[in-house]
C-alpha cells in the first residue's frame, strides 16, 4: 500500500536511542531507507508526531502481518481509521482499527471502546482494534474483557512489542 520512500525518523518519532534504532531497523527490514538526523529526543517514545502518521504506522504494521489495509479519510471516517482484512483458512475476516495518538497521561476511555464496538456491530465487521500511544482506563479494559473476541486493545507497551522494541 505504501511505496518505498526515504524516511527521516526524527520527523516521525521522538524517543530513546534504543527505540529509534529498533524503528530504524523496522523500516530497513521493510525495504525502506531510514535516515536519522539530529538528536533522538527525550523521554518516552511518542510513536508519531501526527495522528495520520501514527495511523500509517499501524497500517504498515498490519500489512507486514499479511493484512490488506485501507485507510479511511482523515475526517468523517465513520468511527474508525482503517479497514484491515485477511483471508485465512477458516474464511475472510474484516477488522476496523481506531488509532488514538494521546500523550501517556491521557488514557483512552471506555466511551471510545464502546463507540468502536457499536460501529463494528452496526457494520458487521468481525472485530475492532484500538491502538494508542498511551494507555487505557480501567473501564475501557473491563469493557474489552467482556467483548474479548470482538475487541482488542493495543497500548503503548503492546505497540513497542509489536515493533520489536521490548
Amino acid at each position: 500500500m505504501f511505496p518505498a520512500v526515504a524516511v527521516n525518523l526524527e520527523t516521525l518519532f521522538v524517543g530513546r536511542d534504543r527505540e529509534l534504532e529498533a524503528l530504524s531497523s523496522h523500516f530497513r527490514n521493510a525495504g525502506r531507507l531510514a535516515q536519522i538526523n539530529g538528536t533522538c529526543g527525550v523521554g518516552k517514545t511518542a510513536l508519531a508526531k501526527s495522528s495520520r502518521k501514527f495511523e500509517e504506522l499501524v497500517a504498515e504494521l498490519l500489512e507486514k502481518q499479511g493484512y490488506s489495509v485501507k485507510l479511511t479519510p482523515p475526517s468523517k471516517d465513520g468511527g474508525f481509521d482503517m479497514y484491515a482484512a485477511k483471508h485465512e483458512v477458516l474464511g475472510q475476516f474484516l477488522y476496523f482499527v481506531e488509532c488514538k495518538r494521546y500523550a501517556p497521561p491521557n488514557k483512552v476511555g471506555v466511551q471510545v471502546v464502546r463507540a468502536l464496538h457499536g460501529v463494528v456491530q452496526q457494520q458487521r465487521a468481525n472485530a475492532g482494534i484500538i491502538a494508542t500511544t498511551s494507555f487505557f482506563t480501567r473501564g475501557a479494559k473491563e469493557y474489552q474483557d467482556e467483548m474479548k473476541y470482538q475487541l482488542q486493545l493495543r497500548d503503548y507497551v503492546e505497540l513497542q512489542k509489536w515493533l520489536g522494541i521490548v
